[in-house]
């Protein structure tokens, strides 16, 4: 393997640097994984907050629309 002329600088050929970059990439994979997996499962918690909002909604409108209904003795 050649060096190449990088005026100073680490080859891009030196094999530790490769080794180096290489283990970056994997941890940047790693990381990767574990925020998609965040994602996903932020995504299921607002979706599961939606529902409850919604359901909570439509509760409370039979609610007031029994309020409306009752003859209050006040």
């Amino acid at each position: 393997m050649g060096i190449v002329d990088t005026h100073g600088e680490t080859s891009a050929e030196d094999p530790t640097s490769w080794d180096e970059i290489v283990d970056l990439v994997e941890s940047m994979e790693v990381v990767a994984v574990k925020a998609k997996e965040m994602a996903e499962k932020a995504a299921e918690m607002v979706k599961e907050a939606n529902d409850t909002t919604e359901t909570a909604k439509r509760e409370m409108t039979k609610a007031l629309g029994v309020m409306r209904k009752v003859k209050w003795n006040v």
